[in-house]
């Protein structure tokens, strides 16, 4: 039997509705660019800021695709996503990352300016209203937003109206877009960028141990005692720090960038090579060696070393880390990555039932990691260097999630992840099964989260809810496109990366 047919056969499962017993997914009716170029064109009708008394050019993160209105406020959460981090009645540009690319990326395959010119003005406009005029840091991230109904930034109030007690600034997990707003506005993007200052502790830090929250709206820096130096940060500030020093040749920003891209690599076990997840953090989740953290931190030193070539020490370490963490966390019995590990490299058990935590593919939520997402980071890996290791490692991400069952209510993210990775495997393999498993996902997809010319962020839900992966999504999908139109432009032309 070939490969071809043990892999479709591996993957019926996916072929059947969760809950539908063995009724088939709906062929799709359209080619995914239709449903790109219609989701860009409903975003931009309807889903622009026309509300309180400031129009402005910033996307909206919330829609109800039964009407296709923007509501103010009352849209259930998603489980696992908590009330306080989201932007109902508002636009966190960090959540629009990806459909900001992928945007430019339909006006390079349609011809239309449209799309490329509302990307330019969401991000001009962003800067513009949601920009500290004290500290410089943007609305934007794990907690805040811009409101359009009441024309400033704010955090979301959670349900019961709990507050955070402030406007917290922190970054999510995706590449900040620095250089598509470094286009647009070159020195507020600086602002932004020298506004990380206020998560450390004084102005020309020697430890460079961090809060990962800082005040938005006052220029304070954290206390000791409140360190919350997280792994995933320390590598998204090392990258932020870089991409400043490639632009401006300062070398303060270059300092800034060894010291935080060092913390946890002088932290490492001299043995395993394991590094904690946050320093200084006594709870045992914080000091042991995370899968998921530690791929994330190899991936941003990686890119800041392709920003600045001449530091050829973070590109070594992001290696360094990632082999040992894929080394480690690999249970070959199981045939599954370990979540967790003792940074001397044994395998953490759950407190409840003393098994093994293992990272699964069809989760999401606050704290929650798919294996779907390490995968695509040894996949970007793997394009950089053909290292075979890293190639196995994406293999095995893609694998795990075809064995595991689809929950009945999966997000859009989790899709999005796996159309990216299998695609990552087809162009890095050239092997059909992938493109074929990346066209399953991609029709599973339009099946169950297409909704009015929008895309839902779950199965079964009425909102188009852009924190929860929808962009990625549709990158995914006009990336399915370009590769199946040799003669549009090449999808290897384009940044698909997280």
């Amino acid at each position: 039997m070939c490969s071809l047919v043990k892999w479709l056969l591996l993957i019926t499962g996916l072929l059947v509705l969760p809950g539908s017993g063995t009724a088939p997914v709906a062929p799709k009716p359209k080619d995914y660019l239709y449903y790109v170029q219609t989701f860009a064109s409903t975003l931009l009708n309807k889903g622009l800021d026309r509300y309180g008394s400031r129009r402005t050019a910033l996307w909206c993160a919330v829609m109800d695709a039964r009407d296709l209105s923007v509501p103010r406020q009352n849209v259930p959460f998603v489980e696992g996503i908590r009330p306080g981090d989201r932007a109902v009645g508002g636009s966190n540009l960090y959540h629009d990352v990806a459909t900001l690319k992928a945007f430019r990326v339909l006006s390079d395959v349609t011809g239309n300016s449209r799309y490329a010119n509302a990307a330019t003005g969401y991000l001009r406009d962003f800067l513009t209203h949601a920009q500290s005029p004290v500290t410089g840091l943007l609305g934007w991230g794990e907690h805040l937003y811009y409101d359009v109904y009441e024309d400033r930034v704010r955090v979301e109030e959670a349900y019961g109206n709990r507050q955070y007690g402030g406007l917290w600034h922190e970054f999510l997990g995706n590449t900040p877009p620095w250089a598509a707003l470094w286009e647009v506005d070159s020195v507020r993007t600086q602002k932004a960028i020298t506004g990380i200052q206020y998560h450390f502790f004084e102005p020309e830090p020697d430890t460079f141990l961090f809060n990962r929250h800082a005040h938005w709206d006052k220029a304070q820096y954290q206390t000791a005692d409140k360190a919350q130096p997280w792994i995933k940060h320390a590598g998204l500030y090392t990258y932020s720090y870089a991409f400043l020093y490639g632009k401006t040749e300062n070398e303060t920003w270059l300092r800034r960038a060894k010291g935080t891209g060092a913390l946890y690599w002088d932290r490492r076990h001299p043995q395993t090579g394991l590094t904690l997840s946050c320093i200084g953090d006594k709870r045992p989740f914080a000091q042991h060696a995370s899968l998921s953290s530690m791929t994330m931190l190899a991936y941003f030193l990686h890119k800041a070393g392709r920003l600045v070539p001449a530091e050829e020490t973070w590109r070594a370490h992001a290696l360094a880390f990632l082999r040992s963490i894929s080394h480690y966390a690999w249970d070959p019995a199981a045939q599954m990555y370990y979540s967790a590990l003792t940074v001397e490299g044994k395998p953490v058990a759950d407190e409840t039932d003393g098994k093994p935590l293992y990272l699964k593919a069809w989760v999401s939520g606050y704290g929650v990691s798919s294996v779907l997402n390490a995968g695509r980071i040894a996949a970007y890996f793997a394009r950089q260097g053909n290292d075979p290791q890293f190639l196995e490692m994406a293999r095995r991400a893609a694998l795990i999630a075809s064995r595991e069952p689809l929950p009945d209510h999966f997000v859009a993210e989790n899709m999005a992840d796996a159309i990216h990775l299998n695609l990552d495997l087809h162009e890095l393999t050239k092997e059909q099964v992938y493109l074929t498993n990346a066209r399953t996902y991609a029709d599973l997809a339009i099946g169950k989260l297409w909704r009015n010319g929008l895309f839902t962020r779950q199965t079964d839900d009425p909102y188009y809810e852009a924190k929860l992966g929808i962009g990625d999504l549709v990158a995914g999908l006009l990336r399915l496109h370009l590769l199946l139109h040799p003669g549009s432009t090449s999808a290897g032309a384009y940044d698909w990366d997280l």
